[in-house]
């Protein structure tokens, strides 16, 4: 029988087990309500201290107490019945209704963002719908605001959509104004649903900021979800959670049975499950109040359970408990405000770079040739070491060339070459015929010419982008002396990486004292310590002499290749103080990488194992000149 994929279930989280532990106890007990503890709660939480919240949210809550007095004298309840996204969210559209609205306004400026010395942005957009536009519409809250798809006069209140950058890190998104250098973030007063009735670009302008914070939101049981009972969960006078059944149409009489059987089965039903009087229908917002002691809400909720097959009921209100207001229905909605300090700003660049429509250099193009050589992983050390010599020694030297290991979507060999206009045609040749002698050779199994992006926002543009490529270029050259140097040896062309990392260091620093530092202070290194041979090994090839590499096979080359990227690293430093968009520090981490790709591939840890034993070298070898001071 064919064999068939099974999706893998995702694990349960220590939460996930505490919280069905917790429902299945009080099934077992009959209990239908859980009081909470600090500790519990604690326990529960199971969030990183390093999270980030949501700066803002708003708490809907009903209060429940038979009268005034009761409520004076704290004999009241609260049900959480909703959270919002952040502090405005429920109440924006309803603020023209009050007196006091710069007030309002004032709070709302204030509230705390995700990023320190963010700028707060009102957008104003309509909906995606027509029947949406009442309950997308606010009043001015905000002193910036972002219009999308409106005209209003030009002012410096306003943020042009084209004056928003995106920006990112590996723990942090930020949206960025080019024209004021600050983040900025959007934020809507309206509870208009982002998924389906928010434009697209008005919902990624609003979430984009908030993406990687953790969410407030109602009481989320996790795996403990779909089971068909949950009991209610209260914290002091505050019920989080209701209870919760749920209702299938396998619990009670089929269509086919009487009103009077059907209703039977529904009491029996209640009986067992002890769901009260007074439930909610549905989930989330969208809840349909029954009050089961009347047959035509018994009719209503046949009628739920007829299309959909299950209902989810929860517990209602008590009878009398919204006595204190007449009786009324009532939602109370209330400000919430993170005090977790904001986080860290972006790095903004000092020339800021944009990529537009005709960035990048596309196949057959003048100046750029760019090939993916598609070849298993095992087979790249032989190609680039033994076949990529003899494509660039017939390349004019005045073609610069540069590659770089990648594995999306599979594992391949990116090539890049400089060929000006007049010698464009002749260096494509060479690579065609190049890269068939590379399939003959059965080292590549598919060949694509794309469309080569300068990463000019990372580097730099212009004459900063040609000083950049220049050290990507001969950092590629001293990448293929050292494969050449430690082709026998796995343990050398470690720790040969290691103390190319160093000098490389030293070259776009500008001073050997300075890399060692930085890479004492900065490098991701692993917890478990490298081999003993290997350590030694890389201090010796850090060794300032240079004896222990000159004497590898290859050795000199080596040496001399590190010296021509010292050169073009030199160059890089000066342009990047003078006019970069980045201090050449910033681009360090970066360098660092790239090397170890072009050494060894797309391997974090390896690449950390590199970092560590070139960290170790740098200690050792400021401890001796320390000693020798």
């Amino acid at each position: 029988m064919p064999h068939r994929r099974q999706r893998t279930r995702p694990p349960l989280t220590r939460r996930d087990r505490m919280l069905l532990a917790l429902a299945q106890n009080a099934a077992a007990r009959g209990a239908h309500e859980i009081v909470l503890n600090d500790a519990l709660i604690d326990d529960l939480a199971n969030v990183a201290p390093s999270t980030r919240v949501q700066p803002s949210a708003e708490l809907t809550i009903r209060v429940h107490a038979p009268t005034r007095q009761a409520l004076d004298r704290g004999a009241f309840t609260l049900s959480v019945t909703g959270v919002s996204r952040n502090a405005g969210t429920t109440t924006g559209r309803f603020l023209h209704l009050f007196s006091d609205l710069d007030r309002f306004r004032d709070a709302y400026a204030g509230a705390p963002t995700v990023t320190g010395g963010a700028v707060r942005v009102q957008v104003s957009a309509p909906p995606l719908y027509p029947a949406t536009e009442n309950v997308a519409r606010s009043v001015r809250l905000l002193p910036a605001l972002l219009p999308l798809g409106e005209h209003h006069p030009p002012g410096d209140d306003l943020i042009d959509l084209d004056d928003l950058a995106f920006t990112a890190d590996a723990a942090h998104l930020w949206l960025v104004s080019r024209s004021r250098q600050l983040p900025v973030e959007p934020v809507v007063f309206t509870a208009v649903e982002h998924t389906r009735q928010m434009h697209p670009l008005a919902r990624f302008l609003v979430e984009a900021s908030y993406a990687l914070t953790t969410p407030c939101a109602g009481f989320d049981w996790g795996a403990a979800a779909h089971l068909p009972f949950l009991p209610a969960l209260r914290y002091g006078r505050t019920l989080l959670s209701p209870a919760r059944c749920l209702l299938t149409a396998n619990d009670l009489p089929g269509p086919a049975a009487s009103w009077a059987e059907w209703e039977q089965g529904l009491a029996v039903w209640r009986h067992q499950t002890g769901l009260p009087q007074s439930v909610y229908a549905g989930d989330g917002d969208q809840r349909l109040a029954l009050d089961l002691g009347e047959g035509a809400h018994r009719a209503v909720l046949r009628d739920l359970l007829k299309p959909a097959g299950t209902v989810s009921l929860r517990a209602g209100p008590h009878p009398g408990g919204d006595g204190w207001i007449g009786g009324r229905a009532h939602e109370i909605v209330i400000p919430l405000a993170s005090t977790t300090p904001a986080g860290p700003p972006p790095a903004l660049p000092r020339r800021p770079w944009v990529p537009h429509r005709d960035h990048g250099h596309l196949p057959g193009w003048p100046g750029r040739l760019y090939l993916k050589l598609y070849s298993h992983p095992d087979e790249q050390d032989l190609l680039l070491v033994r076949h990529l010599p003899r494509l660039t020694e017939r390349l004019d030297g005045t073609m610069p060339w540069w590659f770089l290991r990648y594995r999306d979507p599979h594992p391949h060999v990116r090539l890049r070459v400089t060929a000006p206009a007049r010698a464009f045609a002749d260096a494509a040749e060479l690579l065609a015929d190049w890269t068939g002698e590379l399939r003959e050779a059965g080292l590549v199994g598919r060949v694509q010419w794309d469309t080569y992006f300068p990463e000019e926002g990372r580097f730099g543009t212009g004459p900063i982008l040609d000083a950049a490529e220049a050290c990507f270029a001969a950092d590629s050259q001293a990448v293929l002396a050292q494969l050449g140097a430690a082709r026998t040896n796995g343990a050398t062309a470690q720790a040969l990486i290691a103390a190319s990392l160093l000098d490389l260091a030293a070259g776009l620093l500008g001073d050997v004292d300075e890399a060692r530092k930085w890479l004492i202070n900065h490098a991701r290194t692993t917890r478990i310590a490298p081999a003993r041979l290997v350590h030694q090994q890389a201090i010796a090839y850090t060794n300032p002499d240079q004896s222990t590499t000159a004497a590898l096979p290859g050795g000199e080359h080596v040496l001399a290749c590190w010296e021509r990227r010292r050169d073009r690293l030199d160059a890089y430093r000066n342009i990047l103080a003078a006019t970069g968009p980045r201090p050449p520090a910033d681009l360090l981490p970066d360098l660092l990488h790239l090397h170890h790709v072009r050494a060894a591939g797309l391997d974090r840890d390896s690449e950390r194992r590199c970092l560590h034993l070139a960290r170790s070298a740098a200690l050792s070898w400021t401890a001796r000149t320390r000693e020798r001071a």
